[in-house]
């Protein structure tokens, strides 16, 4: 018993199923196989209002997320980061990139306790910010600037729905807004540009691109892009798994077949187009959007298919809400007199109802998103799924305290945001990993993060001095290794001669994503796959990632431009090229040891046995050993570890 009531540590063999899921299991056997029949889930439930709860003595937090959160955690506040780690956390956290030297320094020298405040109001106004939290949703939303499988064709306008998110983010555009404008922006706002561009969402999906004239295949492929459709909206907005009832009835969740397909009478009509834009700049692509529109002449049936297969359609089902989340609700009482075209209208506002739609859930679901990307997980770990697979909140009051908070502030993100990262638990200081034996995750410790694979690259560009800081516009086709281009699509085939330039080298959110041509520097570094929802990445620890830091031409010549931007703004002493390049890539000074080190590797890299010994030029030579050692700092943990 004692061994039993340990917590797991390292080393140890981990349940199959863990004891959420296990009990969801039971729960499902004890209803007979049928989830329909069982408890709703606690996500489908009214939002907890307790009473906050009194902060820990002599803390003095007057922040509610503090005194929800310690609560919870059953314990006192740890020590608050150093002023430079909160800057550069911040600046990674807010606008995805490393922070200026002499604005850290500032900080740091000057009452970070009351300044700390300010610093985060302005990182939120920078158009930065937008771009950082842009590529999170771009995930969610499996953007893509091309169409997948083998054809693959360029969609060379759908940049306009990027341009969307970023804008969204910066003007902190209201979310229940974000969310209609996503799935019915071409009906509720048919002259605003955003808002057509917006509804795009639902047809970012791959699309199989074929020249079949058989009806059978043709209805495969249609169906698997209304799935797509009704998989990503459950995922992004209800953080549901709808799509496991096309088949049969989901089998832990309350969402039966009917259900599913009720609900995917809300895109039956849906197809892609490219809309034609008066007066705008930027050129031909510029002048057109990629959307989606209603087949409005022609509307289709919504029939039931056995098995999910669409050769075996079995009755008309129209188009109603899952029965769990429709709180009695019908379409007729969001849209009345409700034609099939119109659909997507009712879908919209039921799905942002906080009252007797599906608006608490979405509430719940985009609060939790906003929590993970700011501290590494979400108050519920598994994202996309709030149903009984997924694991239970750690903190329910928490997360119920955050969602209220949002939809009385007006489903304005940026105050979410704001109440975060001015919490005392944002500020507490990251806890390295301990020794075998001790537990594998403790709740609400606070650990270093890795930057994603974007960030990554944007740093690395920003440090160099080459980042091109240009917002908005048609996505770039950056150089690509010549080994890693395998174009086997018939059309639109990716450049093998794209130069890499001033212009090509852009925050990597404007790279264009072909969905058959990975970007290798951003996949080795875990950059999600745009075939599907993403909601959580997962970081992985591999050898290509290494070799990619060492050996990848892009990561050789940045380093070659942050030597020479050392050499002309340090000087040509080696101690203070040293300190500089510490300032920049990792926001600090060097400690006496590093630059001892450092000015060392420079002297013996340039000597008369070093590799980089050229007496005929040895300016020449003292750069290139500086750009190795530029390349040293890029590899450093440190540098895309975030404490």
């Amino acid at each position: 018993m004692a061994v039993c009531s340990r917590p797991p540590t390292l080393g140890t063999v981990r349940p199959l199923v863990p004891f959420p899921r296990a009990l969801g299991l039971a729960l499902l056997l004890m209803t007979g196989g049928n989830a329909m029949a069982g408890p709703l889930p606690w996500s489908l439930g009214p939002l907890k209002q307790a009473p906050l709860p009194d902060a820990p003595p002599h803390t003095g937090l007057t922040n509610p997320v503090d005194r929800l959160l310690y609560a919870a955690a059953r314990r006192a506040p740890a020590p608050e980061a150093p002023p430079r780690v909160l800057f550069r956390r911040l600046s990674f956290d807010l606008l995805g990139l490393p922070p200026d030297p002499a604005e850290a320094e500032a900080f740091a020298r000057g009452n970070p306790s009351a300044t700390y405040a300010g610093l985060v109001d302005r990182l939120l106004e920078s158009p930065h910010f937008g771009e950082r939290w842009a590529r999170h949703w771009l995930d969610i939303a499996r953007y893509a600037d091309s169409a997948g499988y083998e054809r693959d064709s360029d969609r060379p306008t759908a940049w306009h729905y990027r341009d969307f998110v970023i804008r969204g983010f910066n003007e902190d555009l209201p979310f229940d807004r974000f969310t209609r404008w996503q799935l019915a922006g071409d009906l509720l706002a048919p002259d605003d540009p955003g808002a057509r561009a917006a509804v795009a969402f639902l047809g970012l999906g791959p699309q199989v691109e074929t020249d079949t004239q058989l009806k059978e295949e043709l209805a495969r492929y249609r169906y698997a892009d209304l799935d797509d459709m009704l998989s990503t909206t459950g995922a992004a907005f209800l953080g549901l798994t709808l799509g496991c009832a096309r088949c049969h009835d989901h089998k832990y969740d309350p969402i039966s077949m009917r259900d599913y397909y009720s609900l995917l009478g809300a895109f039956v009509g849906v197809e892609r187009r490219e809309l034609q834009l008066g007066g705008a700049a930027g050129g031909a692509s510029a002048a057109r959007l990629f959307t989606v529109g209603e087949m409005v002449s022609n509307a289709p049936a919504n029939p039931l298919m056995l098995r999910g297969d669409p050769t075996h359609p079995a009755g008309e089902m129209g188009f109603a809400f899952p029965g769990a989340l429709s709180h009695g609700r019908a379409p007729t009482d969001y849209v009345p007199g409700l034609r099939p075209e119109a659909r997507r209208r009712a879908l919209a506002a039921w799905v942002t109802d906080a009252e007797g739609g599906a608006g608490l859930l979405v509430s719940r679901v985009i609060v939790n998103r906003i929590w993970q990307h700011h501290f590494g997980e979400g108050l519920v770990p598994t994202p996309a799924d709030f149903g009984t697979q997924g694991e239970p909140p750690q903190s329910q009051e928490l997360l119920d305290w955050l969602a209220a908070e949002l939809i009385r502030g007006g489903w304005r993100l940026k105050p979410i945001h704001r109440l975060l990262v001015n919490s005392r638990y944002y500020r507490e200081t990251t806890q390295r990993p301990g020794a075998i034996g001790t537990p594998v995750r403790q709740p609400f410790a606070r650990h270093p993060l890795r930057v994603e694979a974007e960030i990554l690259r944007d740093a690395i560009l920003a440090v160099s001095g080459t980042l091109n800081p240009a917002l908005y516009g048609p996505s770039v086709k950056g150089p690509i290794p010549a080994g890693a281009n395998v174009a086997y699509n018939t059309r639109d085939p990716y450049p093998t001669n794209a130069p890499d330039t001033f212009e090509t080298r852009r925050r990597s959110l404007y790279l264009f994503s072909k969905r058959s041509l990975r970007h290798p520097l951003l996949e080795a570094f875990d950059a999600a796959d745009p075939s599907a929802s993403c909601s959580r990445r997962i970081p992985t620890t591999v050898a290509p990632q290494a070799l990619t830091l060492l050996n990848d031409g892009f990561i050789r010549a940045r380093a070659g431009d942050f030597a020479r931007r050392l050499e002309q703004e340090a000087g040509p002493r080696d101690r203070d090229r040293v300190d500089r390049a510490y300032g920049l890539a990792l926001g600090r000074a060097p400690a006496s040891r590093e630059r001892e080190a450092a000015t060392r590797f420079l002297r013996e890299r340039t000597g008369p046995h070093g590799s980089r010994f050229d007496a005929r030029d040895p300016g020449a030579a003292r750069h290139e050993a500086l750009a190795d050692f530029c390349q040293v700092l890029f590899a450093l943990n440190e540098f895309f570890y975030i404490d």
